[in-house]
């Protein structure tokens, strides 16, 4: 008795991720996929970061069950070596060997040339208007806020005034602001 073995792919047809996480280095968003129209076997997806196209050097973003399309990258997540967004189909025995990839596009949103010239006159305290220029990427910009920090990076920062709309390129630091560990 002959029995023809009938093979087939059950791979995603396409993966579509938009980095809503609008720092330099870090992504963040929404991560879906179109099904495939052969999934009867699919029991989940599985979606990672990964180096290669070929789901090498993989980090695990989790795991969905068939039917459900999308996952969420939480905002902050380092992209460090990932280039790659890759989803893979899992039946009940096991994973699929070749992912569906999507090459990674970081959004940096960063505003450019930062300035500030303290017109408050007094030893230790600050005022005055701080004043930017537009990120080169703002189709994503919802809105701008200004910190003082105590670091480059943010550290203790507070925040001067109100969020502000697009089109603003100016934040007023009112005067006899104390310095005290804010040095940015």
């Amino acid at each position: 008795v002959a029995l023809a073995i009938s093979d087939s792919s059950s791979s995603v047809l396409a993966v579509n991720f938009t980095d809503k996480d609008l720092d330099l280095g870090e992504l963040g968003g929404d991560i879906y996929w179109e099904p495939s129209p052969d999934a009867a076997e699919v029991a989940e997806h599985v979606v990672y970061l990964a180096a290669g196209a070929d789901g090498s050097t993989r980090s695990l973003i989790g795991n969905v069950t068939a039917g459900t399309d999308e996952i969420h990258l939480s905002p902050d997540y380092p992209q460090g070596i990932y280039a790659h967004v890759v989803v893979y189909a899992r039946s009940l025995l096991v994973e699929q060997t070749t992912p569906v990839s999507l090459f990674i596009v970081d959004t940096d949103s960063s505003v450019l040339g930062v300035n500030f010239t303290d017109k408050d006159l007094d030893f230790d305290e600050l005022g005055g208007a701080v004043t930017w220029d537009v990120p080169i990427e703002s189709a994503q910009v919802t809105h701008y806020f200004a910190y003082l920090a105590s670091s480059p990076g943010g550290a203790n920062r507070s925040q001067i005034g109100p969020s502000l709309p697009i089109g603003t390129e100016l934040a007023t630091l009112l005067p006899e602001q104390p310095m005290g560990m804010y040095q940015y």
